[in-house]
């Protein structure tokens, strides 16, 4: 946990592309379905 913490953290864009994106995925699927 405290090695992803420090990712996140030293890694934003990268985390938040990802994030973004799957919630992105996941809203599309949803609403699709």
């Amino acid at each position: 946990m405290g090695r992803q913490l420090r990712k996140v953290v030293y890694c934003p864009d990268r985390w938040l592309k990802a994030v973004v994106g799957r919630i992105a995925e996941n809203q599309g699927k949803g609403e699709h379905t």
